[in-house]
Formats: structure tokens, C-alpha cells, sequence
């Protein structure tokens, strides 16, 4: 008898750990911890627009070296991002974080022009100078914003002598050897959030904002209920299963990583067990590198999307060269490596048909969901993760799912 008690007792302590029973949560406890997260909180001496104690910190580092013609269409949106979050500022809901990528001390020097203005100016005119940029080799000068800085109450004097402040200028180049060897890619994100790339738009951080600061609750999400035809579905769907939903970016590095480190582990454990099935779901952002892998997928069949998206993200260097390039013409190879018809798929993916059908899905799940980062996983309808929970969380709480559901009696 006093062992069935101690097993009664072990079942409940892991049925309360069950994502259903947990404490209802908000939506910033999902988010994981990043070791990038340490080197993006506000340190005393930086450029913050807002308060560090806001709801979202968001860090922006502006490279002022070099500004081509996409970066200068980046720059008009973000410019007017700014312009629409300043009463989300100003309420405490987003501040933001600026940060010059510099690495000689002329660069340094040429940062403190926008560094030495209140936090706000700073961002603004920084933004400006790259936006209206002709000579892609000219740095910011800062005499010529001297006249600026007076006119916001700061004198000439105190002006030049924050410009000539070599501390700070040491500070930014320990930041920029930093981001570039623990932080940027072959193509870097500028923007983040709690150590996690994320898009400068007013619309989408509003979205962030109010999902790290609610409950969140997909109960009546049915879009989590349904096998769409863009789903790669892995084992066979079944109501006595656990429904593992995965949404992926198909151009994403923590994706790839993610990928390559856990899925076929996790396969050959849970799936293979019968004890999960897998909906991975691709999911485009609004970059054009995002839009068009999604669509490839979309345009795969069945039986070969698992495949085939596998060795997109062993090959997402070669064919993601840019997130404004599409990359079509290099993933039709792999359609083509794979005995696949390049007629039918180029045919499919240059149709006006598809594009429909892939932004109607995507808004199907913004839509229900709210999604702000991928990978984003759901176990059954609960939030499980954002980010890369390792092998062992996902262990855990699949086997807090099945004492669950033994509890249940199902």
C-alpha cells in the first residue's frame, strides 16, 4: 500500500507540473534567457530613450559606417516607428536603447554627434544621417550639430567636451567587438529584445509589448486543431497523442540551430514512441527571404517537406544571403537535387495563387496566436516555449502531459 502512495504522489507532483496546471502566466515568462540578453541591458552611461524599468527594453545598434539602399528604407521605417511609439515610451510600456557599432576611435568620435544629444535626438538624428546619406564613406561630424545641441539647452562647451569623452568612446568599442563576436551573423539583426532579434515597427513591438505583459490563452485558438496544407506533420495525428505545433521561420538561424541540435533526437524518442505527433509549421515574417522559403515549402510535397526543409537550414548560409534577397532561384536546386520537377515547383511558386494562400495562413495564425518570435512551440493548446527549450524541458514536460492525461483516464 505505501508504495501505490508514494506512486499516487510522484503522479501528482508531475501532473502539477504540467503546463495546464501551472499558475496562469504572462507571456514575457515564455521568453528564454539568452547570453546576449547580458550584454543588452542599460548600463548607466548609455543613450536610453525612456525609462529602464519600462515594460520592453528594446537595444538598437546603429551601424554608422556603412548605409546602403535597403538599410536607408530600414531607416524610413524605423524613423517612423519612433514617431508612432512615443506615447508607448512616454507610458513606460517600450523604451529604447541606442547603441553606435564603431571600431577606430574617428568612428567613436563621429558617434558621440548623436551620442552627446538628449536620448531622443540622438535616435532621431542618427536615423536621419543614414536615411539621407549620399557619400556611403561620410561619418557624422560633430560640430555640425553643435548648433543642434544649443538649441536643446546644451552649451557649446559641454557639447565638445562629451564629443572628446574617450571613455565613452572605449565603451562603444568594447560593445562592437562584442556584438560581432557573440551577437551579429552573416546577416545581423540591429534590433533586440531580452538578448532575441526582433523587427523595428510600431505595429509588431506594440504585439510584443502587450503579449510579454498578458496571460496567455489559446483555448479558443482552433487554427491549433487543424493540419493546413503548408504543415509538416511527423507520426500519425491521434486524440490520445500529445499535439506538438512548431512554428518556424524558414530563414532562421535559431531555427537552424534548434533543428539540427534536437529534432531528430526528439523524433526518435517521442514520436517514434507514439507518445507525440509533430505539426511544424513554416511561418514567413515580413522579409522577403522569410515570404519566399515559406512559399517553396508551401509548394513541396507532403512527403518531402520534412526532408527537404532539413537540408534548407543545413544550407541556410548559402541561400540566405540577404533577408531583402530572394532566394528562390537557390532553393529550386534542392527541389532539383531532389528529383523533384523544377517546372512544377517554379510553377507553383511564382503563382500569384500561392502567395495568397501562404498570407492568408500567416494571418489565420497572427490572427489566433499573437506570435512575436519563432521558434514558438505549443503542446497540445498550451504554450510551451519561445526560443530553444533543450532536449531535456521538452522531456519533462511531454512526461508531465502523459501523467496528465493518465489522470484524466484517457
Amino acid at each position: 500500500m505505501r508504495y501505490v502512495y508514494v506512486a499516487f504522489i510522484a503522479l501528482v507532483l508531475a501532473m502539477l507540473a504540467a503546463p495546464s496546471f501551472a499558475q496562469k502566466r504572462k507571456g514575457i515568462d515564455f521568453l528564454s534567457t539568452s547570453l546576449k540578453q547580458g550584454t543588452q541591458v542599460p548600463y548607466p552611461v548609455d543613450v536610453l530613450y525612456g525609462s529602464a524599468e519600462s515594460d520592453v527594453v528594446l537595444v538598437h545598434y546603429s551601424d554608422i559606417d556603412s548605409c546602403n539602399e535597403n538599410c536607408k528604407e530600414d531607416m524610413k521605417e524605423r524613423l517612423e516607428a519612433l514617431s508612432a511609439l512615443r506615447s508607448d515610451i512616454q507610458r513606460g510600456r517600450l523604451s529604447i536603447l541606442w547603441r553606435p557599432l564603431v571600431k577606430t576611435d574617428e568612428q567613436a568620435r563621429a558617434a558621440m554627434s548623436f551620442a552627446c544629444l538628449p536620448p531622443e535626438y540622438a535616435l532621431n538624428e542618427s536615423m536621419k544621417f543614414l536615411k539621407d546619406r549620399t557619400d556611403n564613406t561620410e561619418l557624422p561630424v560633430p560640430e555640425r550639430y553643435m548648433d543642434k545641441a544649443e538649441s536643446l539647452g546644451i552649451s557649446r562647451e559641454a557639447f565638445a567636451r562629451c564629443v572628446e569623452n574617450k571613455d565613452m568612446w572605449d565603451f562603444y568599442k568594447r560593445h562592437t567587438d562584442n556584438y560581432q563576436r557573440r551577437i551579429a551573423g552573416p546577416s545581423p539583426s540591429y534590433d533586440w529584445i531580452r538578448g532575441l532579434a526582433v523587427k523595428f515597427n510600431a505595429d509588431y513591438l506594440r504585439g510584443f509589448i502587450n503579449f510579454v505583459k498578458s496571460p496567455v490563452g489559446y483555448k479558443r485558438a482552433s487554427v491549433l486543431n487543424k493540419i493546413l496544407p503548408s504543415d509538416i506533420v511527423v507520426g500519425e495525428p491521434a486524440s490520445n497523442k500529445i499535439r506538438m505545433t512548431m512554428y518556424f521561420a524558414p530563414d532562421g538561424a535559431p531555427e537552424r540551430d534548434y533543428i539540427n541540435k534536437n529534432l531528430q533526437k526528439f523524433i526518435q524518442v517521442f514520436v517514434a514512441s507514439g507518445d507525440v505527433y509533430l505539426v511544424i509549421r513554416p511561418f514567413p515574417w515580413s522579409r522577403l527571404s522569410s515570404v519566399k522559403s515559406t512559399e517553396f515549402l508551401y509548394c513541396i510535397p507532403a512527403d518531402y517537406k520534412l526532408h527537404i526543409m532539413e537540408q534548407m537550414y543545413i544550407s541556410l548560409d548559402k541561400w540566405r544571403t540577404s533577408s531583402s534577397i530572394d532566394p528562390s532561384q537557390t532553393l529550386l536546386q534542392l527541389a532539383v537535387f531532389n528529383n523533384l520537377s523544377e517546372r512544377k515547383i517554379k510553377g507553383c511558386l511564382n503563382s500569384q495563387n500561392t502567395a495568397r494562400k501562404v498570407a492568408a495562413e500567416r494571418k489565420l495564425h497572427q490572427d489566433q496566436l499573437n506570435l512575436v518570435l519563432t521558434p514558438t512551440i505549443f503542446m497540445n493548446d498550451e504554450l510551451f516555449a519561445i526560443g530553444r527549450p533543450g532536449f531535456g524541458d521538452m522531456m519533462s514536460a511531454v512526461r508531465s502531459w502523459k501523467a496528465k492525461q493518465k489522470m484524466d483516464g484517457r
